[in-house]
């Protein structure tokens, strides 16, 4: 394999990581911090089944992502209940996503609000 296409596929292996993982801690936080739940158990899993794969497959490599520590335990631990503080990046991925799917009569600041967090400006 030419190093062109090599370094191809390892970008196309490290978004689709940061992606799954991204994922994985977005759906975390919203089921062990704000009791929600968007998507099936059973997508959840197969998700994570995913990313697990990667990283088990690739260590060296998944090492280099930025969500690794943070998603490394999930493969031993089978969820993200062990995660104790999120990064903010995250939890605004997670807000937005929450507020798309309940479609609520407020503006997303006072949502956000509601559940206890701010939204820094």
């Amino acid at each position: 394999m030419d190093k062109n296409k090599l370094i191809l596929k390892n970008v196309t292996l490290l978004n689709t990581l940061h992606r799954y993982q991204r994922n994985f801690l977005v759906h975390s936080f919203l089921y062990y911090k704000l009791n929600e739940t968007i998507i099936p158990d059973e997508e959840y899993d197969k998700r994570c089944n995913i990313m697990n794969n990667i990283i088990e497959s690739c260590p060296d490599f998944a090492k280099t992502s930025s969500y690794y520590d943070l998603c490394k335990p999930c493969g031993e631990t089978g969820s993200g209940y062990y995660i104790k503080e999120y990064p903010t990046e995250i939890i605004t991925r997670a807000f937005h996503l929450l507020y798309q799917v309940k479609k609520p009569n407020e503006d997303f600041s006072q949502f956000v609000l509601r559940w206890g967090y701010r939204i820094s400006t």
